[in-house]
């Protein structure tokens, strides 16, 4: 699962503000999907995509369960 910042989450738009070091990290960290329900073909993606550096499978802002 993937979570942007909180300052950046509609919720807590009331507390907004600048945090470029935060923002910064969030774009940073690689976000792997995982679930109960995974399936091995699931896992080995995730594992080729871990060992081909610079290769993106998946999206932090794309919500589907492309790994199921």
């Amino acid at each position: 699962m993937h979570y942007p910042p909180n300052h950046l989450q509609p919720a807590f738009a009331r507390w907004s503000r600048l945090l470029p070091i935060t923002e910064t990290a969030a774009r940073q960290i690689m976000s792997l999907p995982f679930h109960p329900e995974m399936s091995d073909q699931g896992v080995s993606i995730l594992t080729l995509a871990e060992s081909a550096p610079g290769h993106c499978l998946w999206s932090a802002t794309d919500s589907t369960s492309w790994a199921s």
